[in-house]
């Protein structure tokens, strides 16, 4: 399904333009203060099982038995968290949820450790463009951010990062049709954008205005379903 156009889902720098395979079994070092804790399907014994089942409740809701969950990353990054937590008390409504964000294997590992980028500022570029204005685009179900993840293995696997995401002020945005892109654009363009959060329309996509409302958890590692065991 392709997704609907200017939807960012996915910030990505102007030097990575590449696509990736699956995830790296060899990867470089984790900065300090950066941990990650990996869960397969098969790790039934593991202490860490439990997460594994309740995250993949999550990541596995409304999808029709459409995909599987084969492993899930456990993020913790020290300085995210507090720059986060600094956020929430900014803000003027304190209010928590959980938000989906589509990217390649690479993506959602460079995501979770130096955090979100708004895609137009500092030579980032916005991979789907920016309907909705700037800022952090995100999904509130797992299906959305699967329509923006970059697949891999034949279309056949892909990666999604699950967020703790601090809404603030919900901005209850214009309803701007997205197509004619050129036109829809400008229109937003032409909006003054309000709140800390809104949505515009676009169903099941909510844009943040600032990277620090979100806070990476984990990396959800999805392979599809084959056809013969789907429900």
């Amino acid at each position: 399904v392709d997704p609907p156009p200017f939807a960012s889902a996915d910030v990505r720098s102007s030097k990575d333009q590449q696509g990736c395979s699956s995830p790296p079994q060899e990867e470089e070092a984790l900065p300090p203060g950066v941990s990650v804790r990996r869960i397969k399907k098969e790790d039934a014994d593991s202490p860490d099982f439990d997460e594994f089942q309740r995250v993949s409740r999550i990541a596995l809701d409304g999808l029709g038995g459409r995909w599987e969950v084969q492993m899930v990353e456990v993020w913790d990054n020290e300085a995210a968290r507090r720059i986060f937590e600094a956020k929430q008390e900014e803000l003027p409504i304190k209010n928590e949820t959980l938000v989906f964000h589509g990217s390649s294997h690479e993506g959602t590992r460079r995501i979770a450790i130096e955090g979100f980028r708004i895609g137009g500022e500092a030579g980032w570029d916005a991979k789907h463009g920016a309907a909705l204005g700037k800022g952090v685009y995100t999904g509130s179900h797992p299906s959305t951010a699967l329509m923006y993840s970059q697949r891999s293995d034949a279309g056949e696997s892909c990666s999604v990062l699950l967020c703790r995401a601090q809404p603030g002020l919900e901005w209850d945005a214009p309803q701007i049709s997205t197509r004619g892109r050129s036109s829809a654009q400008s229109d937003w363009d032409r909006t003054p954008l309000f709140g800390d959060s809104w949505s515009g329309g676009l169903q099941g996509v909510r844009v943040f205005r600032t990277a620090q409302q979100l806070l990476p958890t984990h990396v959800i590692h999805y392979t599809r379903t084959p056809s013969s065991r789907r429900r």
